[in-house]
């Protein structure tokens, strides 16, 4: 539900949809206009299709605890893979989204293009990152700090790592 929508706007309607679908073969077995006009107001109607697809899938089998595993599931890409094994599973993974792509692609003046997320390089760069210890900590920080500070339009005068920072010294 978060894919192009701010969390402040996907709480409500994740609040509605949690409450009313309480395992995979609720929405699975339902299938209801009320699940499309839920999601439609994130603008995300056509997510009620993946989301039916994925509860099938999962109303068949166990979920999956490996990334290879969770991206095989319908509407599961990287991001919601490795956050799910972050903050549910308790797995250290770097957790990769368009925002911390920003970050670390301006940070360390990498070049950005529509394939770095799956680049293993770059993958394996985000993961010598993350820490051993309090690697939820750590995610749930770089995600905030990309919604707080390091935006599609910066805050750059009040960015802590502004003296570290490629991009900062490059329009500075």
């Amino acid at each position: 539900m978060l894919q192009r929508t701010r969390a402040e706007q996907v709480l409500p309607v994740y609040l509605r949809f949690t409450e009313k679908y309480q395992t995979p073969n609720d929405v699975f077995m339902e299938k209801s206009e009320y699940l499309y006009s839920l999601l439609g107001k994130l603008g995300l109607k056509w997510r009620a299709k993946k989301i039916i697809e994925l509860s099938s899938a999962l109303s068949k089998q166990q979920i999956p605890v490996t990334l290879e595993d969770l991206v095989k599931l319908p509407g599961v890409g990287l991001y919601a893979a490795s956050a799910f094994l972050c903050f549910h599973r308790n797995t250290r993974i770097g957790i990769i989204d368009t925002n911390a792509i920003r970050l670390w692609t301006r940070l360390f003046n990498i070049k950005n293009n529509d394939t770095l997320r799956r680049k293993k390089g770059f993958i394996e760069f985000v993961e010598e990152l993350t820490p051993e210890n309090n690697f939820c900590l750590f995610n749930f920080a770089i995600l905030d700090f990309t919604r707080i500070i390091c935006r599609k339009k910066p805050v750059c005068n009040t960015c802590p790592l502004n003296s570290l920072c490629d991009y900062y010294m490059s329009i500075n």
